[in-house]
């Protein structure tokens, strides 16, 4: 730990040639070469910057590239007739384009002085804009502060971000514990940087986060459930989930499956199973729900406790989807998840539970097809069905429908249920005015 008030040493500015770097414009997005064009010729800096350069440089393909310039969001709006001003606290451009497309554009800025909120977390106040060194500076993570030139096709590192990805790791740009004062919720970033590039976390950084994980309930629910869903759309949000357990963070986020692990027989191989099929699910190009993406951590704990609450009941008397509604209200309660999509949430695990009691039965009943969310529900049973130990040698997702092993079992149960229909046509009899076919 640094002494206080020994200032942290300033990395010398690096500068990679073309020559010494991997970054091709074949690689970069057509639209946003055209924007880093359009801004140079008209005299001022474009750059490529944060994780697309990082991405780049580690041989992946980015999910986004967004571009830094010093032209101001008016000035940039006057160049491209196709973009729109947006944002409250500092306005970005979004430049559209067709399928789409868009590329975001932000002007330098730098850190302002803090303030304090009501809660007494240190906040900033609204960025102002800066130099593309001070834009370096404000950033969280070393390997996210490094900039591509379209002027020279050079990297510019002000930060020491090339040196860390040499080395594999990853890294809070200043003091760990004074950045994560001023937003807590850089430690979740930096454990799922982590995850995305394998990288190990720098033991400064990690002690900072090891000392200051519960500081992440200070931030507002809106936030946390934004970054949880960055993660769970990651592609990588098993190993985030597992460095998240693993730095005592998750009993923050969920801290019902923390107790549930600790607890009951959920183990925290059947969560992290349910967060590799989603991993799979999105690296596949598939683009899940909120909904869907929030039950999957949520399927271990959720059935199980089900089952238990039945077992114990005899069934007798039970509303199924009132309790798990409660029960997932209860769970997700520092989310503060929105109401519509608890409601989905409670109809897909429901139906989850409905078609994994009859698996074993090698039949799914033909009335849950009719229900409402019956095929979110059905993509996510792929997910349900692995975890408590179906088609564990079947991949998912499924490579290919007609080798698809719960697919096969919905035609089979089609099948029978079409037999069962054409020997009984007689409508189902009323009871006191009570249809009494299932529902």
């Amino acid at each position: 730990m640094r002494s206080e008030g020994k200032p942290l040493p300033t990395p010398k500015t690096v500068i990679l040639s073309r020559d010494k770097h991997p970054i091709s414009r074949k690689n970069i997005d057509q639209n946003a070469l055209k924007v880093l064009y359009r801004l140079h010729n008209h005299g001022y800096k474009a750059y490529l910057v944060g994780g697309s350069v990082r991405d780049l440089l580690i041989g992946r393909k980015p999910k986004d590239f967004d571009i830094g310039t010093d032209a101001t969001p008016r000035e940039i709006k006057r160049l491209f007739a196709n973009s729109l001003i947006i944002g409250r606290r500092f306005k970005i451009v979004h430049i559209r384009f067709k399928g789409n497309s868009i590329i975001e554009v932000t002007t330098f800025r730098k850190k302002s002085e803090e303030e304090k909120s009501q809660k007494g977390l240190p906040t900033l106040k609204d960025n102002t804009f800066g130099t593309s060194v001070e834009d370096a500076f404000r950033r969280d993570l070393a390997i996210n502060g490094l900039f591509y030139n379209i002027a020279d096709f050079t990297v510019i590192d002000h930060v020491g971000g090339i040196k860390d990805i040499e080395d594999g790791i990853v890294r809070v740009i200043g003091d760990p514990e004074e950045r994560f004062t001023e937003d807590p919720v850089r430690i979740t970033r930096a454990i799922r940087h982590s995850a995305r590039t394998g990288f190990t976390i720098e033991k400064e950084t990690e002690r900072a986060i090891r000392k200051m994980s519960d500081s992440i309930a200070l931030c507002s629910s809106h936030r946390i459930q934004e970054e949880i869903l960055k993660d769970l759309r990651s592609g990588y949000s098993k190993e985030a989930f597992r460095l998240f357990r693993e730095y005592g963070i998750l009993k923050v986020l969920f801290p019902y499956i923390c107790e549930s692990i600790e607890n009951t027989d959920i183990t925290e191989e059947m969560v992290l199973k349910a967060l590799g099929l989603l991993d799979n699910l999105v690296i596949s190009g598939v683009e899940p729900s909120v909904p869907f993406l929030l039950a999957v951590p949520m399927i271990p704990s959720t059935i199980t406790y089900i089952d238990k609450t039945v077992s114990k009941s005899n069934g007798d008397g039970i509303d199924i989807p009132r309790l798990i509604h409660t029960h997932l209200f209860e769970s997700l309660r520092s989310l503060e998840i929105s109401k519509g999509n608890i409601d989905v949430m409670k109809n897909l695990i429901y139906l989850n539970w409905k078609m994994l009691r009859n698996l074993d039965k090698n039949f799914i009943p033909t009335y849950l097809t009719k229900k409402n969310h019956f095929h979110k529900a059905f993509n996510l049973l792929g997910i349900s069905a692995r975890v408590f130990g179906h088609f564990t040698d079947s991949p998912y997702p499924p490579t290919d429908h007609n080798t698809d092993p719960l697919r096969r079992l919905l035609k089979s149960s089609r099948k029978k249920w079409g037999k069962k229909s054409s020997q009984k046509k007689s409508r189902p009899s009323l009871q006191n005015g009570t249809d009494t076919r299932r529902s």
